[in-house]
């Protein structure tokens, strides 16, 4: 009997929490491209999980702004929150009304890095990061792209 009550508590545990992740995904307009992977939804700032782009100032980080732009802007998407980052923004995975992961695309596309520092079980972003970089999409494209995270090391402002 109480392996059932266990069992059952472990069921009803993880229905909440499918039922709990689902009730925080929300459709939204968006508003505004900020750069390759950062837009706002309905006054709200969204860091696309699991990716990292080129900064505008950088190589790439145009092209990379531009592709998410001619993705997004003006569409209504699903926003799947996944967490939120140390500048306030909530970080979240995009879906077009197609169902298409905006994030993925970003990716394959050749216009964004997967961020392993920050992405938990991302084999398919990885999957379609090295095609497009054996197909030489994007950044792929450069003889040495240099990743945004190390481009923001190197060009950090001192105080």
């Amino acid at each position: 009997m109480a392996q059932v009550k266990k069992s059952l508590a472990l069921i009803l545990t993880l229905v909440l929490s499918a039922w709990t992740v689902q009730a925080w995904a929300f459709t939204a307009m968006v508003e505004h491209v900020h750069d390759g992977d950062t837009v706002t939804v309905d006054a709200t700032r969204i860091r696309l999980y699991g990716i990292d782009a080129p900064e505008l100032a950088q190589a790439g980080g145009k092209a990379s702004r531009d592709y998410l732009t001619s993705l997004v802007e003006g569409q209504r998407v699903e926003v799947i929150p996944k967490d939120t980052d140390s500048y306030g923004r909530t970080v979240a995975v995009l879906r077009l009304p197609d169902g298409r992961d905006v994030n993925a695309l970003m990716v394959a596309a050749g216009h964004a890095w997967v961020y392993t520092q920050y992405c938990r079980n991302c084999y398919a972003l990885s999957l379609s990061q090295t095609v497009a970089r054996f197909k030489g999409l994007g950044l792929w494209s450069q003889k040495r792209p240099v990743p945004p995270w190390v481009w923001r090391k190197k060009h950090r402002r001192t105080r």
